[in-house]
């Protein structure tokens, strides 16, 4: 979603010798979703791979102070983000034959830590 920082990326990247590009996507937003696989998918010819790596941990506090609105959020992102990506990925991978797709988590998921509710 940071633009500047995705063009610094690519800059970084292209100064380097490397190819890449950048697309500002909202990934709690299915047509930004479905957008963003159809254009590497094009860009690429095809997409064989995918690595979802967006998350947020959210503000801190008890579940008692906690606002539904952060809650949300939260989920919206880390759940219902990584959704989005895969509805979108998977098929895309399968009319290219094939491929993976790699899903990182927080260890927040699986271990409860204080006062992080979402």
């Amino acid at each position: 979603m940071n633009e500047q920082g995705g063009k610094g990326t690519v800059e970084s990247i292209q100064r380097s010798g490397g190819t890449a590009q950048f697309a500002r996507a909202d990934i709690t937003d299915e047509f930004d979703v479905q957008s963003l696989v159809q254009e590497a998918s094009s860009a690429c010819g095809k997409l064989d791979g995918a690595f979802d790596n967006a998350g947020i941990i959210g503000p801190g506090g008890p579940v008692a102070d906690f606002s539904y609105q952060d809650w949300q959020k939260v989920l919206d992102i880390n759940l219902n983000g990584l959704f989005l990506c895969l509805k979108y990925e998977i098929p895309a991978i399968l009319a290219a034959g094939g491929g993976a797709i790699v899903n990182t988590s927080s260890t927040a998921g699986a271990i409860a830590y204080p006062n992080l509710p979402a």
